[in-house]
């Protein structure tokens, strides 16, 4: 799939879940650390691919009994080093959308999840500006813990697949670590 309709199509997706928040039976937000190992942007980001200042929002809502959800986020990473010739600084915005299972174990909840959509990342570097958009795909999982009846804690692990472009980039990945609270309805 090529990226522009990856964007159009995750871009409409966006739009149709735009009324989410009011009607998710669940919407979280937190901190997120990216690691971006494959240099996915700048090659001056190589010796040092963390990305630690980083956030992330999202809803989900059951279409499938309560195991089964239609889940959206939207995030972000950014960081800024300087280096002896200047600043190089590095961003991600991400939009993703897809499925979600989930199972209640005692007290805690643990979830999968499949998510598609677009990545969009800037770099600047020595007076070199770089901007990318990729169609992605996100797996990963992690577990809520319950805090009162409506709020969760949220500890989640993924891993994101980054598409190649026609224009010879490669295809990269990126790790992602995250700590959020969760309101359940």
């Amino acid at each position: 799939m090529s990226t522009r309709l990856a964007t159009r199509l995750t871009l409409m997706l966006v739009c149709a879940l735009a009324p989410w928040p009011a009607a998710a039976q669940e919407v979280f937000g937190g901190y997120s650390y990216l690691v971006d190992p494959s240099a996915s942007v700048l090659q001056t980001n190589a010796n040092n691919d963390a990305l630690p200042v980083g956030w992330m929002a999202g809803g989900a809502y059951p279409i499938r009994a309560r195991w089964f959800s239609a889940a959206g986020e939207i995030g972000g990473q950014r960081k800024t080093r300087s280096t002896v010739d200047g600043d190089v600084s590095l961003s991600f915005l991400s939009a993703l959308a897809g499925g979600r299972a989930s199972a209640q174990i005692g007290r805690v909840t643990e979830f999968g999840q499949v998510l598609y959509g677009v990545v969009r990342a800037h770099g600047s570097a020595f007076g070199v500006d770089v901007t990318t958009t990729s169609a992605a795909i996100q797996a990963g999982g992690g577990v809520d813990i319950p805090l009162t009846r409506q709020l969760s804690a949220r500890i989640e692990v993924d891993y994101r697949r980054l598409q190649g472009s026609s224009e010879g980039r490669q295809p990269a990945h990126q790790f992602r670590a995250v700590a959020a609270f969760v309101y359940h309805r």
